[in-house]
């Protein structure tokens, strides 16, 4: 998946890159590594997800303003409500309508993570967007057929990327396993097949929030290591149910938070 293929629809995209996780190296990784991680992400243990950057169009100034990796990696956890109200303002105003359809798309993940078992993902993101000219929301709808299903595509798109990225490593393993690799490889993607009919079906359900969802967009991005699993991904569910418990808490005290923002 390509960053374009997710912003071509908007005219002024409104874009936050969220890791989700407490960790963001394997657990074989070297002690060294793990160290120079923790040193970096030294919140997100306890924290369960970071703002990597952020960049939103402000109406009012004609511009955008732009948040990077640095400021994200020094919010603790009380901080990082700041960050997210800074995300959803627009210096005049508070986008608290993009909540319900962002936390809609958010628990459809979590119901995923909730029933698979087969991939552990460490170091992966969610690549939030939204349209941030509100006189181009309403001409949106008009292109939105050409995207193939934005609902299905925050799931389908996961499997996609993860089988190939298992696939690409298997190809590049010696000729005398490659029997098995193809074997092994055929009886993945008949699963995944599988499960993807069944993320369909659950993503394919009527929503109240379809006007709002016009004006947004989330996928899971970044996939070096997705590994294979047989247990629930327990460390992704955390940061991703607290990344939703924090967006919760904005839909009463957003308003709030901007008008001390933004205080003159």
């Amino acid at each position: 998946m390509k960053l374009d293929d997710v912003t071509r629809r908007f005219k002024k995209p409104c874009i936050m890159d969220i890791k989700i996780g407490r960790r963001t190296c394997l657990p074989d990784a070297s002690e060294r590594k793990k160290e120079t991680s923790l040193n970096k992400h030294r919140h997100l243990p306890k924290l369960g997800f970071q703002i990597i950057g952020m960049k939103i169009y402000h109406p009012s100034q004609g511009d955008y303003v732009v948040f990077d990796s640095k400021y994200g990696r020094e919010l603790n956890e009380e901080e990082s409500i700041h960050g997210l109200v800074q995300y959803f303002s627009t210096r005049t105003r508070f986008r608290r309508d993009l909540l319900p359809a962002f936390l809609n798309r958010l628990e459809k993940i979590e119901d995923w993570f909730d029933k698979q078992e087969k991939y552990h993902f460490v170091s992966s993101s969610l690549l939030f967007v939204y349209e941030g000219d509100t006189n181009h929301v309403a001409t949106m709808s008009n292109s939105t057929g050409a995207l193939n299903n934005r609902d299905n595509g925050v799931v389908l798109d996961v499997l996609e990327n993860v089988n190939s990225h298992f696939i690409s490593g298997a190809n590049a393993d010696s000729g005398h396993n490659h029997g098995k690799d193809a074997t092994r490889q055929s009886e993945t993607a008949s699963e995944n097949e599988a499960t993807s009919e069944n993320v369909t079906t659950q993503i394919n359900e009527s929503s109240d929030l379809k006007h709002l969802e016009e004006a947004i967009d989330i996928r899971m991005i970044d996939f070096p290591h997705a590994v294979p699993s047989s247990s629930p991904d327990d460390d992704y569910l955390y940061g991703l149910r607290k990344l939703i418990t924090s967006l919760k808490s904005l839909l009463n005290l957003g308003p709030y938070y901007h008008q001390l923002l933004y205080l003159d």
